[in-house]
């Protein structure tokens, strides 16, 4: 895995962890977690995540045993 994908990784994985445990924007978490863009940050969330992250904290909201 190349430096930025790892990066790249991390911040995904931080944007998930924001997503199930606060109620800020996804704008807001697209911009905390160092995307310039959220149409991206929403694109490149669903490729590596499986859904967009509106859905993603819907799905997590509504199950509370599959966060991790």
């Amino acid at each position: 895995m190349t430096p930025h994908r790892y990066l790249t990784r991390l911040r995904l994985e931080r944007a998930a962890r924001l997503l199930s445990g606060t109620d800020r924007e996804v704008t807001e978490i697209c911009a905390a977690v160092g995307f310039e863009s959220p149409g991206s940050f929403s694109r490149l969330f669903r490729r590596e995540l499986g859904r967009p992250p509106s859905e993603f904290r819907k799905i997590r909201a509504a199950s509370p045993e599959r966060m991790h």
